[in-house]
């Protein structure tokens, strides 16, 4: 099926003035040429303006014609639908994001459903699910790149457990996210090789009144008995004067988890009048190896949107005699790729890399340490930033 557009690059007033004008000239020429000519001779003289005239009223429309066939019947488009427990926010007066999430998907479905485009459906939090599938008790997380690695892995209905194999097997024709976003940044995810895209389902930060914890950094190995940095960007959202009054004197703390208790290491008052601020603790590592949970929580002040995000969780592997290695590398090769493997998958190496992306821009890569700020500026210049490493290995590079 073929359909013709038009696409005026005017406004259609001034389009049909345009035409109006031009045909008023061809007219006016018309009388002009016949004053001095016979009617034969006049229309020969006209009929190539007219033509030229007939193509700039074409070129202002910019036809467009498009072409519309109806998919393989085994294609379809998968939608993804954010279901944890942030969706559940009514930061508008239509309902809960979730509620808007499904407003949308519907009238999508109903729209597409012209063009024999069919959807099937699917609910993800830390985990992809049926929609009939009973949802676990308490704070549900959000877990955008295992998502789409379950997606990746399974690209085709039957995979998924939504329809019988069909000859030949099917695959969706595109993946559809609609989510308010993770609770982590998701870097180097394996993708579907489909198109994947992604709707947005929120509101302005502008009308919350609410406080978040948008990043922490914490080592991700400690030795045991040690003292450890952890700093947390805190962010508060005042959209009215009663809430900005109370977050003058905000506590945070930093909790470490004990069975399944959370057990406080350090706690600060923040002034969050200036919208952010960034708190930094000292904690001590504990004797028992493993690894251990911590988090930073953010105490909830009266009026907020949401405490979901007043809380960020993380997890620290506590190591005995770590031995802290600098890999530094001018330039990335085989033999750079080959030795940060193998160091890695040591648990008793503190690996740091450190390699040249640009003339004067270096990026650092896993563990840090304190006092190591001053790495980003390429390979140490002072005896105490190489003294915070017991080994350093030095990639190859031209002389």
């Amino acid at each position: 099926m073929g359909i013709l557009r038009w696409q005026a690059h005017l406004n259609p007033v001034l389009g049909a003035g345009l035409i109006l004008g031009l045909g008023v000239w061809l007219i006016i020429l018309y009388r002009r040429q016949r004053r001095q000519y016979s009617a034969k001779q006049a229309l020969v003289l006209v009929v190539p303006k007219i033509l030229i005239v007939l193509l700039l009223i074409l070129a202002y429309f910019d036809p467009v014609w498009s072409v519309m066939q109806r998919p393989d019947e085994n294609q379809k488009v998968l939608a993804l639908v954010d279901i944890s427990s942030s969706m559940e926010v009514e930061d508008k007066a239509e309902g809960s994001r979730g509620k808007r999430a499904y407003t949308m998907l519907e009238k999508l479905t109903q729209k597409l459903r012209s063009s024999y485009i069919d959807f099937d459906t699917l609910e993800f939090d830390s985990e992809v699910r049926k929609k009939e599938e009973q949802l676990a008790e308490g704070i549900r997380e959000t877990d955008l790149g295992k998502c789409l690695v379950t997606i990746a892995d399974k690209p085709d209905p039957a995979a998924l457990g939504l329809s019988k194999p069909t000859v030949g097997g099917s695959k969706y024709m595109s993946v559809l996210l609609l989510t308010d976003g993770g609770d982590e940044v998701v870097q180097n995810v394996k993708l579907p090789e489909v198109p994947v895209y992604i709707v947005g389902v929120g509101s302005e930060p502008e009308t919350w009144n609410d406080i978040a914890i948008t990043r922490i950094d914490a080592p991700d190995v400690v030795e045991e008995q040690s003292d450890f940095e952890v700093t947390a960007d805190i962010v508060a959202r005042c959209a009215s004067y009663a809430f900005a009054t109370g977050v003058e004197r905000v506590n945070v703390r930093v909790e470490a988890k004990d069975g399944q208790d959370w057990e406080t290491r350090d706690s600060k008052l923040v002034d969050l009048t200036d919208s952010r601020a960034r708190v930094k603790f000292i904690v001590k590592s504990p004797s028992e190896m493993g690894t251990k949970k911590y988090r930073v929580r953010v105490e909830t002040i009266d009026g907020e949107l949401s405490a979901l995000n007043n809380t960020r969780i993380f997890s620290i592997e506590v190591r005995k005699n770590t031995l802290s290695v600098l890999l530094f590398a001018q330039q990335l090769g085989w033999d750079f790729r080959q030795i940060y493997k193998e160091l890695s998958d040591d648990t008793s190496v503190a690996l740091t890399a450190l390699f040249r992306v640009s003339s004067d821009r270096f990026i650092v890569r896993g563990s840090r340490q304190k006092g190591d700020e001053n790495l980003e500026a390429g390979f140490p210049s002072t005896k105490g930033l190489l003294d915070l490493y017991k080994c350093v290995i030095v990639g190859s590079f031209p002389a």
